[in-house]
């Protein structure tokens, strides 16, 4: 027997049934893994092998050869058929292989990628996998069926131009799509705006552009329309992005605590950079207002629109603390008759309720009287920081409507809840002690209305009332526990509460300040 044979018959029944052993084995354990390259064996046991094994036979055992002319089917066809199926799972598979080496950003964005992929840009992937179809097409019909390629070529270079003119405009999106891959104008994850539309890209491919819009609609712009349109790419070069807003205030208000009040509330919203600062200036004079224009930095632009429903948000609440007035469309006329009342809550008002606080309750008519007139009503929004850890105290707040959280951040960033603060409750007890910084910080949870009072007022009260001195000391005392507790720390000093000046009577009483390791 010929030796060839002999290799040829060892390798059909042994190195066969071992590679379907193997690939069987591998296509499993990546399969289980989640690795994309399971699908690559998995074809190459199902049907490349069993295909090149029944080739062989025929062609080496069999000896079935191929003709040169097919005219009509015999056996010797059957060999040709046998080949171009052995073709189109070598084709099959090795689209598999190329889908599972390289990724897309899409896919990638999606979770579908692994580490070891290569990045590639969606068009490309596709014109790989075209080109890779259309050669083996040419190689089978070429080299299997023995047709001459060169009279289809001149049939289609006759027909070129028939073509040409019914897929003008999809020839055109083709051209488009590979010049605007070529220039890189925009990538997969950019904000675009083209037109009046603006959205993130979220494929490309050889016809059209995809992008999704704030309302997570799906607009599709074909790539022929996109190479004559002007782009804006909000997410190309430098992040960031400077937005304007303009707000109006009366002429009563004064420009500069106008501008200090904006700024004020600009920085408080985190998304807002720091550097470069906002700028506020005045754009308009009007015969009812003044109007400024707003600017500040953003490096997230999709989500513009929300920074600056949140920018508009704190600049009411801060103007109004600052007791700004935003004018109306139309004139208004006031009528003030005595006292004007703060937020809509008159002197009387404020004194029936600071007496119902269980912490004033020693206090006689005139003390809540003093308190009252002393009192401001300032308003807070949701995400607004009243109170910042390392920062002084303003004054001690009362909460008359609203809710605040108390909390500590650890080294490491880590914010830790020290207390949730409702309607009747206070905090900002560090006003008390001249010189010492908030431990805490306050964030409001809901709609802040709280009575503000300067800390001279209540030290004054505590070195007149030892009880309510006693009292205000025991409800800081369970504070300060709360806040050990939290941060796992024991207080180690203590110290009296100071006067104002450096002088102070009532330390016998008061003396539970809080621990400067806190």
């Amino acid at each position: 027997m010929d030796n060839s044979l002999i290799v040829w018959a060892f390798t059909l029944i042994v190195g066969f049934p071992l590679m379907a052993i193997a690939f069987g084995e591998a296509s499993d354990r990546l399969s289980r893994s989640g690795n994309p390259l399971g699908k690559v064996f998995y074809n190459l046991r199902r049907w490349v092998l069993p295909l090149t094994a029944v080739y062989l036979v025929s062609r080496q055992f069999l000896g079935v050869e191929t003709p040169s002319i097919p005219l009509e089917f015999t056996t010797e066809h059957f060999l040709q058929v046998l080949e171009t199926g052995l073709w189109v799972a070598v084709t099959y598979t090795i689209l598999t292989l190329l889908s599972s080496i390289f990724t897309t950003r899409a896919q990638s964005k999606a979770g579908k990628s692994h580490s070891w992929q290569i990045l590639v840009p969606g068009l490309f992937f596709q014109a790989a996998r075209i080109a890779l179809m259309l050669g083996m097409s040419a190689y089978v019909a070429s080299n299997i069926w023995k047709i001459d390629l060169s009279q289809i070529a001149t049939a289609l270079g006759v027909g070129s131009v028939v073509i040409a003119l019914a897929l003008q405009d999809t020839l055109s999106n083709l051209v488009s799509g590979f010049l605007l891959v070529f220039e890189s104008p925009f990538r997969i994850g950019d904000w675009l705006k083209v037109g009046d539309i603006e959205g993130e890209v979220i494929e490309m491919n050889w016809r059209a552009v995809r992008l999704q819009t704030r309302e997570k609609d799906i607009i599709v712009i074909p790539n022929g329309v996109l190479g004559q349109e002007t782009l804006n790419n909000y997410s190309l070069g430098d992040p960031y992005h400077i937005e304007r807003v303009k707000v109006r205030f009366s002429y009563d208000d004064p420009p500069n605590l106008v501008r200090n009040a904006i700024k004020e509330a600009v920085l408080s919203i985190s998304p807002v950079l720091d550097s470069p600062a906002p700028e506020v200036h005045i754009s308009t004079y009007s015969e009812f207002y003044i109007e400024y224009e707003v600017e500040y930095t953003i490096d997230d632009y999709p989500i513009a629109d929300k920074i600056m429903g949140e920018v508009l948000t704190r600049i009411y609440y801060t103007t109004r603390r600052y007791g700004l007035t935003i004018p109306l469309p139309q004139a208004v006329h006031y009528e003030i008759q005595g006292e004007p009342s703060q937020s809509g809550s008159s002197r009387e008002e404020l004194q029936k309720y600071l007496r119902s606080l269980p912490y004033f309750i020693s206090l006689d008519n005139d003390a809540i009287a003093t308190l009252a007139k002393s009192a401001n009503i300032e308003t807070y929004g949701i995400g607004e920081k009243v109170v910042e850890a390392g920062k002084e105290d303003r004054g001690l707040y009362i909460i008359r409507r609203g809710t605040v959280k108390l909390y500590v951040e650890d080294f490491q960033g880590s914010k830790h809840d020290v207390q949730t603060m409702s309607t009747g409750e206070f905090f900002g007890e560090m006003a008390l002690f001249p010189g010492e910084t908030s431990p805490v910080s306050g964030i409001v949870l809901e709609d802040l209305n709280a009575i503000t009072i300067e800390c001279d007022i209540i030290t004054q009260l505590i070195e007149e009332n030892g009880k309510f001195a006693s009292e205000m000391n025991m409800l800081i005392k369970e504070r300060k526990k709360s806040l050990a507790l939290i941060q796992n720390v024991r207080s180690k000093n203590t110290s009296s509460l100071p006067k104002k000046n450096g002088r102070f009577s009532n330390s016998s009483i008061l003396n539970n300040q809080y621990d400067s390791s806190i």
